[in-house]
Order: structure tokens, then sequence, then C-alpha cells
């Protein structure tokens, strides 16, 4: 940015009329170069015609075309926005529980003899004048698992793939004698779910009890099934238990079981042979090799080593927010955490947030707990404040953390987000074992540049190319360049402006020789109402010669939340489009003891 204050090509003719006014009129012959044409303009002042400025927009001022954190969206608003690295997805598993086979017996239930002695000698098939019974165990079992996964809090049901062989078997004297039971009941444990049951003959199903009427047993019965899950709040344990438990640092899941036979007949086939030693009975055989659970439902307590959540590195900073008199206190910065994962347990995640400038820690913050949703996306908004544009973006959970901005008070190289994830033990879900879940995380800085009480951010320019102006001229001791205008603001900041003096090498002029002061304080654009304010800049000779030497007043600008004895202006967006400044009434003099040397 340059303006041109002033040009000795203006000067000259001003000159030139005075030293009309001076000799009045000459000799065509009078040779100029042999006359003195020094001028003096003692104690008085040489003012350059005032002008205006058009609206100098924030966009013209701020250049952030190299800028890689700091983006003007589409409606104009700065934002201050760095994308978190890539971090692996984290795996979630818990191991399959294999439930083996311990003992395994089978067992014979006999009937009672019947009474025949009020038919004596009787043949072929009679009816009896009572059901003769037999009820009891043909099988009993028990399966464990002495290293299920430590994961395990509480288990109510498992989901099992077990298919099992069962025959049922008749005696030979019951063959010969009873060719068909009026009925016959075939229970197993209650807490076993049992589908795709088959069996050689028809049968109704009730749960775990099996139901078959007029049974043939010239044959073996064959029943083939599966035991698709196993519950461990069902409160039957007639035919058995299953049950979970810690014992000695190892997790246990066991059960036991029964396999109960009921069976009746009212009708015989006799050949007048005593029954005295006939064995009328049934017997079993049953296959299960193992129960192996795929998923369950209950608590658990996966390991969730969700320990990086990214880092962030800063780059490509635009310059008025790396000057050392910079302090980005931020009304609202905002950590956007994304946790995409398919997890079927709801969870929690702490987090600390690390900011680093040049290897050196600026500040650590924890954030406190944050949920994570079982089985999808998790979207969550770390801030300062919970305003009405967080909330309108419908984020899953917000989180507030007032001192969020000092993360970012000087802007730093990287941000590291590190986290400790656990499940919520709490809760009773589904969960496959065996199964890797994944969780992804990634985070975003999103900070819209609006400033907060502490905030500046300094921006520098200067007026370049002033000792062409003034090679030509001669200034007294108390000569002083004075440049005043009225400034109109439109941004919501109050600007400050110091400056300093600079020689044609871009060395400071010292004090000394040429003294710049700034008097005045622009007004903050509050949002309503337009702020004018005087600001004038004088450039003093200290020193006889001094002023010649200055080719540049370079200025330090300063955009401030609050000034002295002023209320702060916070929360408002800096925007590229909407927020300017106009200058009006530039006046540029030059005033005291001036003298040209016009030879």
């Amino acid at each position: 940015m340059r303006f041109y204050l002033f040009n000795a090509k203006w000067i000259a003719p001003i000159m030139a009329a005075g030293v009309m006014v001076v000799s009045g009129c000459t000799d065509d012959k009078y040779d100029l170069n042999e006359v003195d044409m020094t001028v003096g303009i003692g104690g008085g002042e040489l003012t350059l015609p005032g002008s205006s400025t058009t609206n100098i927009l924030l966009d013209d001022v701020l250049d952030i075309d190299n800028s890689e954190c700091v983006v003007i969206e589409e409606d104009g608003d700065y934002v201050f926005r760095q994308v978190g690295a890539d971090v692996e997805p984290v795996k979630v598993r818990i191991e399959r529980i294999v439930i083996t086979e311990n003992t395994s017996n089978s067992l014979d239930v006999s009937f009672t003899t019947p009474d025949l002695s009020g038919l004596p000698n009787a043949q072929g098939e009679i009816t009896l004048p009572a059901e003769i019974k037999a009820d009891g165990e043909v099988h009993v079992f028990d399966y464990s698992d002495d290293s299920a996964p430590e994961e395990l809090v509480e288990l109510r049901g498992a989901t099992v793939s077990e298919h099992f062989d069962m025959k049922v078997k008749f005696s030979a004297d019951l063959k010969k004698y009873v060719p068909t039971l009026k009925e016959l009941k075939l229970r197993m444990p209650a807490y076993m779910v049992l589908e795709n049951v088959n069996s050689s003959a028809s049968f109704t199903q009730d749960g775990a009890m099996l139901t078959f009427k007029n049974v043939s047993t010239g044959n073996d019965l064959t029943i083939t099934g599966n035991v698709t899950r196993l519950d461990f709040t069902n409160s039957d344990k007639t035919l058995g238990k299953l049950e979970m438990k810690k014992e000695n640092g190892k997790t246990i899941v066991s059960l036991d079981g029964k396999v109960n036979v009921s069976a009746s007949f009212d009708k015989m086939k006799l050949d007048g042979s005593s029954l005295s030693n006939a064995k009328l009975s049934i017997g079993s055989d049953v296959v299960m090799s193992k129960f192996e659970v795929t998923s369950a439902e209950g608590r658990f307590d996966p390991t969730i080593d969700l320990n990086d959540l990214g880092d962030a590195d800063i780059t490509g900073v635009p310059s008025f927010l790396e000057d050392d008199g910079v302090v980005i206190d931020l009304y609202n910065p905002q950590i956007l955490l994304t946790l995409d994962g398919n997890l079927d347990v709801a969870g929690t995640v702490t987090g600390r947030l690390t900011s680093y400038k040049a290897g050196r820690t600026l500040k650590t913050l924890d954030i406190p707990e944050m949920k994570i949703n079982a089985g999808s996306k998790t979207r969550i908004c770390i801030c300062r404040v919970n305003s009405t544009d967080v909330q309108a973006k419908n984020y899953d959970q917000v989180v507030v953390v007032p001192d969020l901005s000092e993360l970012i008070k000087t802007i730093p190289d990287k941000v590291t987000f590190s986290a400790q994830a656990k499940a919520d033990k709490n809760k009773v879900v589904n969960f496959m074992l065996g199964h890797d879940y994944t969780i992804t995380p990634s985070y975003a800085i999103e900070a819209p540049l609006a400033f907060a009480d502490d905030a500046c951010i300094v921006y520098t320019d200067s007026i370049d190319d002033l000792s062409s102006d003034l090679e030509d001229i001669d200034l007294g001791n108390d000569a002083q360049l004075v440049i005043t205008a009225d400034v109109e603001n439109h941004v919501p900041a109050y600007i400050e402006v110091s400056a300093t003096a600079l020689d044609i090498n871009g060395n400071e002029l010292a004090p000394t020789e040429v003294k710049v002061d700034v008097e005045g304080v622009v007004a903050a654009y509050n949002g309503d109402q337009t702020a004018s304010s005087p600001l004038k800049i004088t450039a003093r000779q200290q020193t006889k010669g001094a002023l010649k030497k200055l080719d540049k007043i370079k200025f330090t600008i300063e955009a401030k939340a609050k000034a002295d004895g002023c209320p702060a202006v916070t929360g408002q967006t800096l925007n590229a489009k909407k927020h300017y400044i106009k200058a009006d009434n530039i006046s540029v003099k030059l005033v005291g003891k001036v003298t040209a040397d016009l030879n």
C-alpha cells in the first residue's frame, strides 16, 4: 500500500510564484542561473489540497493470499481453520467365548413294571387299568470356559451356534411289550433356545420342551436341531443353570444341564410270559460338542485404544497474526471432533489439547468427558461459548471450555489432541464377539475471527519514497510534517496507530533526529453506528537536515477489542466484504521554516 502525500513537482510552482512577487519584472537578457534563487517561507506552513479515500475494505488491507489457516467464507467472514492429520482407525475387539464340554453322561429312565395280577395269562393287546409312567433324566452334562474375555461385565444372553443330535432309544422289552407310547415329552434346560428342530416323528414345541404323541418304539427316535441362544436371565433352574462369574482373576462362563424325559403308556402287547424280569426303559445318546458365543447381550468393558485424536500443523499463517504483539483472544474458537465408528457400545472420551511453538509448550487444556454414540458417527463441538450459531449445527454434543482461546492466543506451530476412551459398562447392549469394530477420529480447529476482550491483531504498512519529495527542501529546526484525517471506522475493533521514521535503507531514524507521534484512537464500530475519529500523525525534525533523511513512515496498526475507558467490542466476526475504513479530510502540511534551492 503506497500513499504519495506530496511531491516536489507540486511545490516548485508555488516557490516560483514567490520569486516573482519579490523581484518584480526582469530583463529578458537576465541570466537566472546567476541569481541566488533561495526562497525562505519563515514561520508559515505549506498545505497540500485536502482529499478523502474511498471505502478501504478489510480485504484490501489484510493480505491472506498465501494463507493456509485463515480463509474467507462465501459471506466474507474471516475464519481460522486447520484440519488435523489423518489418524489410523482404532480397532476394538472382544474375543469369542467357547464353552467346551467337561462331562456328558447318558442314563436310563425306567417305567414301573405294570401290575398284571388281575389279568392272568392275558395275551394280545390289552388296555391297562391305569397309565404307566416314567420320568427322569436321560442325559446330564456340564460345559465351561474358564478363560473367557475379561471385558465381560455381565451376560444376559449369548448367541451361539451349536448343532445337537439326539437319539431316544427304547429298550428291547419296551419295544416288545409297548409298541406305542401314548405320550413322550423331552425337556432340555430352560436357558436353551432351540431352533430348526427336526425329528423322525411329529411333535409340538414349547420353548425347550418337545411333545410327541403316539410314539412308535419300533425304532429309535431321532431329533436334531440347533441351540441358538443361551438365556442367562431365565429363572427356571429345574434342569440346570447358566452363569458367569469372576474368580481368582479369571472370568468363567459355565453351564450344566439335564435332558429330561417323561413318557406314558396305557396299552401293552402281551404274549402270556411273565414281566417280572422285563426292562421297560428309555435311554439316549446326545451329541453337543461346544457352545461358541458369536454375540452377546449384557454389559461390556472393551479396551478402546483411542489415545491419539490427531495433530494439526498450523501452516501458512498471515503476517497480521504473527507479529509479536498479536493476541488471538477469539470470542468463540471451536474444536470440531468427529468419531466415526460402528462400536455397539456407547462410551466416553476425555481429551487433552496441547499447543506448541518452536518446540515449547504454549498451553495445555484438559477437555471434560464427552460421549461416544453406539454404532454411529459422533459429532462433538468443543467451544468457548454455546452460541446460537453452534446450536444451529445440531452437534451430538457441545462441550464448553471457557478458556479454549488460550490454546491459540499465540499462533502455535502445532496442536495435538490426546485422549482416553472407555466404554459405558453400565448399559446393556448387544456385542459381536470375535469381530473388529473400528473408530476413526478426526478433528479440525475452526475459529471465526471475532474478538474477545484481550484480542489484538497487528498490521504494518508504510508511506514510502518520502526522500524524493524532501531532497530539494531545507527545513528549519522546528519543521514538522503533519498528516491529519478523520477516520470513519466500520470495523468492530478499536484501531491504535504507532509510527516510526525510516531512512532510505530501511533503518530506523533515532528520535533525536526525527520523532514521529500519533494522536488519537479510532473508535470501534459496534454494529449499529459508524464511528468517526480524528487522527493526527506528526513527524518532527529534531536535528537540522534530519527530515531530508526520511524515506518512510512505518505504521503499526493494532486492532483491539477494547481501549482505555471504552467498552469492549466482542463477538462480531471480521468480514472482508462488509467491514471497511474510510478517511476524510486528509491534510498534509509542512509546518515551520521551509526553504528551497531553485538554482
